[in-house]
């Protein structure tokens, strides 16, 4: 290596303050290596200025007496730049339908549509209906309480609005089949309008009065069964109580909340035989605990896939919930089933289902 004396210590500089801005994301890994890194943009800007500081030399070497115009000419190059950075960014690139997608423009048309006819209690169905997520976007982007609405995806679950208000869905988070046959049979009264070229499209609108709070067939619980000290159970559905072998079973839970938790809770549905052993099982729960409410009232559907090989007989659909203390890696914790403060197990038997060959 060879360096001229002149430039060492800017060299050194620029080494130093690359090493300081890489160092985050080289001690917490690559998950988080976009944000952590953002202490290189200092020294990254100075490559830029070295080139033109070469460059203006260049210059000078070959044509005297160009020092006079190559100000111009660079103020000329730096708002060519920032026009074009301008256009690319607010314009072709700000517009660009994966764009959207990520900034949640059909969320921010939903939540002006609740804003606009001051309704609240609404039911939003979307992707990510977390806290950390769509729920953040309400509380800062629009300075929205999110506690005015509630959440859930209604891929797989289904919260009821607060009297008289609407139940709006995105459209990467529609309600599942099941869930509309038994809860708005009657199909949405409307469309929020969007950009035909949004991929979240299209937010339908299903009126309160459209929305069936019962179910049909719905089978209540046999008593007031409580999870934890947080949730109780109301109920359950079951297409039918016989089926066969590598059949996939859609089961419905309803709930409603007593005392939102303080842990991100997880909704598990396992087909067991008499001794307890899983057989098939889904783990979902597409409600976020962290935005539950007082007496909110939701619905979760399990998809439970029988083995093809399943003998005949009668099998137990269990169902409960449990937490991770550090991301499942020291295990999960099951909250406890009580009736009347009594804990009874882990785990609640639901009803039970007959296979046949």
């Amino acid at each position: 290596w060879r360096r001229d004396q002149r430039y060492g210590a800017g060299a050194l500089l620029a080494l130093g303050l690359l090493v300081i801005g890489l160092a985050p994301a080289a001690i917490t890994g690559p998950e988080l290596a976009t944000t952590q890194a953002i202490g290189l943009l200092p020294a990254l800007y100075l490559f830029p200025a070295l080139t033109l500081a070469a460059g203006r030399r260049w210059l000078g070497a070959r044509w005297p007496g160009s020092e006079r115009w190559q100000p111009w000419l660079i103020g000329g190059g730096f708002l060519l730049l920032a026009a074009g950075s301008s256009q690319a960014y607010f314009g072709d690139w700000a517009n660009r339908p994966e764009v959207r997608l990520q900034y949640e423009s059909t969320l921010v048309a939903m939540l002006e549509e609740l804003a606009a006819t001051g309704e609240r209690g609404a039911a939003i169905s979307t992707a990510q209906p977390g806290p950390f997520h769509a729920q953040a976007v309400a509380a800062l982007i629009l300075a929205e309480d999110p506690g005015r609405h509630f959440w859930f995806d209604g891929r797989h679950s289904l919260v009821l609005p607060a009297p008289g208000a609407p139940l709006l869905t995105a459209g990467l988070a529609p309600l599942h089949p099941v869930l509309i046959g038994l809860f708005v049979p009657g199909g949405p009264s409307g469309e929020i309008p969007t950009r035909a070229s949004d991929l979240d499209r299209p937010i339908r609108r299903y009126e309160a009065s459209a929305i069936q709070s019962i179910p049909a067939d719905w089978q209540p619980a046999e008593a007031a069964y409580q999870f934890g000290d947080a949730v109780q159970l109301l109920g359950y559905w079951l297409a039918t109580d016989r089926v066969a072998p590598g059949e996939v079973v859609p089961f419905l839970t309803g709930w409603q909340v007593v005392e939102p938790p303080a842990e991100d809770w997880v909704l598990f549905t396992h087909l067991t035989g008499l001794d307890g052993i899983p057989l098939a099982q889904q783990d979902l729960l597409g409600v976020p605990s962290a935005g539950w409410q007082r007496g909110e009232v939701f619905y979760q559907l399990h998809e439970l896939v029988l083995p093809g090989d399943l003998p005949a007989g009668r099998y137990q659909l269990r169902s409960g919930f449990y937490y991770c203390p550090a991301d499942c890696q020291q295990g999960s914790i099951r909250l406890p089933v009580s009736l009347a403060g009594a804990t009874l197990n882990d785990s609640l038997i639901v009803t039970e289902l007959e296979v046949a060959p």
